[in-house]
């Protein structure tokens, strides 16, 4: 740029207020965080912001050592480290880091930023010469891994990341034999325009094609791809200020099932084409200059696209990965929902793949959030095209929402991984629901005491109906000697035994059939209940009595069963005499125990034991204990004297009867 306008920074909103700027960049620099050095443009409308891991040399303003640097971008990807590293060195002249969109004419920003365009740019990817109008160079080269093994790259970018005027050029010299192509561009004008120069070396410069930047814009830029190298020499020169931006071209794929699946995915190596640039000078800014775009490589894949990004995009709909860039998730058509049926086979058919890969893929049939070993299916290798996929729907399957994830991979044993970076394939991930599917008959059993009931699952669209021996349908099925079977309301499901008084064990079975209208042909099953009765304990609850003269207590007797007393020794009798209190009388047929109490004996009587006998022969005793209460006595009533004036004629008549009763009994005794 210019010397003169070296001194008038942009704002996020690119206002041209020199006092501003100086305000705006103290708070910068007062503010500024410590340097991260894995940064992939979040923002910006560049082509390639999931593929280019553009690299920070340090804050704004931070010199470059003249010994140079080496840095290492680091992500962590399914636990593992993905590093890509790169030296700059042999540095020549006073470099320092620079903020793409510190020059309002910037065009880097808004292609490539984080944070937004302007000083709120927080992608601090370029390098300028620290002398107004000074040459500078260096060498940088780059290297990836993840988690320890060597990742292949693909190549580098350079672009530049201040607007370059009069005079002003940033240029590099692949360190190997490398294709050049212009892969990205921007400018706010069609007034001005970026000249790309290649020399018969290698070597591409790009400066002004018409000397003159946009007035009162941005740009021009691009971005230079040298396509299979893996180092550069770069040079820089500034009228004033000039910098430049150098990145690795790394492409992964990723899955976007929800989090709790797992990061999961994979290199690839697309096949570039157009965009490249001739030996000479090419305006690479008109229209009528085509960019390289990525072709579909050689490698292993998953339908006909593939795109990268920068990170996974987890998602609740497992569309991520379409809504970041292309929708490249077209290796087939998924299922949607699949209908549950435990034990059958579930085929996902022509699956497309290429690129002699490896497919497998899982399914989270438990809905657990992940995806368990059980739950994936061995890779098939992809020789025609596309390949099926089948799984046998285990027991543990629930209905409801869920994923499904596919792998495509060089390799079985890379494709066998649910979870992790393959160093080539693709990764895709859908949603499906699980589906409840036609109610089937399954054997049923109940064990217990009397009338029992089975529940059998007959789904929002089944019945069932018991079947006689002959195989008619019937609501009920009669087991002579044994009992009953009967369905009350076939849409329940409900079966009930009533057994016979008598009878105890295992009933024989009766078949029921299970008609469901889920699916536009009934299914119809059928399968056995049988129901065992066990032997029902008998229990005897303690009776007591209080009352004046001959009192009763009532014992329950089992169904069948019958009741005994017992005498002192245990010997069954109906009648207990316990001397000087009364008389203990069992009337067997009704459980009803008398005692008559002996004259004149007040208190409690010595308790009778009894037994009780159920149908089954179990026993069960207890005891009846009767307490007898003294008669009421009446108060004396006065016999001489005037008698009390009496309320109403009730009271009198109680008066005279109570009278004549004391006169007779007088009469009586004086008589004796």
């Amino acid at each position: 740029m210019v010397g003169s306008a070296a001194d008038v920074p942009s704002t996020g909103g690119r206002v041209r207020s020199a006092l501003l700027c100086v305000v705006v960049a103290v708070l910068v620099v007062g503010s500024a965080p410590a340097p991260v050095w894995a940064r992939y443009a979040t923002g910006g409308s560049g082509l390639y912001r999931g593929s280019i891991d553009w690299f920070e040399w340090g804050n704004a303003g931070d010199a470059i050592p003249a010994g140079g640097l080496t840095k290492t971008n680091t992500r962590t990807v399914a636990g593992k480290s993905l590093d890509t590293t790169c030296v700059m060195s042999n540095v020549v002249g006073a470099i320092s880091a620079y903020r793409p969109g510190n020059y309002v004419g910037d065009a880097l920003d808004d292609l490539y930023n984080i944070g937004g365009t302007g000083t709120s740019n927080e992608l601090i990817s370029g390098l300028a010469n620290a002398t107004a109008a000074a040459t500078v160079s260096f060498d940088f080269s780059c290297a990836v891994t993840y988690d320890g093994q060597v990742v292949p790259l693909r190549g580098l970018v350079m672009a530049d990341a201040e607007q370059t005027n009069t005079g002003e050029y940033v240029q590099a010299t692949p360190g190997q034999a490398a294709t050049w192509r212009v892969i990205d561009r921007f400018r706010s004008c069609g007034t001005s325009a970026t000249q790309a120069t290649l020399a018969g070396d290698g070597t591409l410069r790009l400066d002004s094609l018409s000397g003159t930047p946009c007035a009162g814009g941005t740009g021009p830029t691009v971005v230079g791809f040298m396509d299979g190298a893996t180092s550069a020499h770069v040079e820089v020169k500034g009228g004033g200020k000039s910098a430049v931006a150098v990145g690795a071209v790394l492409d992964a794929d990723f899955g976007d099932a929800p989090t709790s699946y797992g990061q999961a995915g994979a290199f690839f190596d697309p096949a570039w084409q157009g965009g490249t640039v001739p030996v000479g000078a090419t305006d690479v800014s008109t229209n009528g200059f085509t960019l390289g775009t990525p072709a579909q490589g050689s490698g292993p894949r998953l339908g006909a696209l593939i795109d990268a990004e920068s990170s996974p995009q987890p998602s609740a709909d497992a569309d991520g990965d379409d809504t970041d860039g292309s929708a490249d998730e077209d290796s087939v058509t998924p299922p949607g929902s699949i209908t549950v049926d435990p034990g059958s086979t579930f085929t996902l058919p022509n699956i497309a793949c290429g690129g002699s890969a490896f497919v497998a893929g899982w399914i989270d049939w438990n809905r657990n959030g992940t995806f368990d070993p059980a739950e994936g299916v061995t890779p098939k290798s992809c020789t025609a095209g596309s390949v099926d996929l089948s799984w046998t729907m285990p027991t543990t399957t629930k209905t409801g929402r869920t994923y499904l994830r596919l792998r495509a991979a060089a390799t079985s044993a890379a494709a066998g991984k649910s979870i992790g970076l393959a160093t080539s394939g693709e990764v895709e991930d859908f949603a499906i629901d699980l589906n409840p599917g036609p109610a089937t008959a399954h054997p049923a059993t109940t064990s217990g005491y009397g009338v029992q009931h089975t529940t059998i699952s007959v789904g929002a669209n089944g019945s069932i109906t018991l079947l006689d021996s002959g195989g008619n349908p019937t609501d009920t099925v009669t087991i002579l000697g044994k009992g009953v079977y009967h369905v009350d309301d076939p849409a329940t499901g409900v079966i009930t035994f009533t057994p016979e008084d008598d009878f105890t064990g295992a009933a024989p079975a009766v078949t029921y059939q299970l008609t469901d209208t889920t699916t536009p042909t009934a299914t119809v099953t059928t399968s056995t209940y049988t129901a065992t009765v066990l032997t029902a304990p008998t229990t005897a609850s303690p009776a007591m009595t209080a009352g004046r003269g001959v009192q009763k207590a009532m014992v329950t007797i089992p169904p069948g069963g019958s009741i005994t007393l017992l005498t002192k020794t245990g010997n069954p009798t109906n009648k207990v005499t316990i001397t000087g209190q009364g008389v203990y009388q069992l009337n067997p047929p009704t459980g009803v125990i008398t005692f008559t109490p002996a004259p004149g004996f007040l208190g409690t009587a010595t308790a009778v034991a009894f037994r009780v006998a159920d149908a089954f022969g179990q026993l069960a005793a207890s005891t009846y204990t009767a307490r007898v209460l003294p008669t009421a006595v009446r108060p004396a009533l006065p016999v001489t004297g005037a008698p009390a004036a009496l309320p109403a004629t009730g009271g009198m008549l109680l008066v005279v009867l109570g009278i004549l009763l004391l006169a007779t009994t007088r009469r009586r005794t004086t008589r004796s």
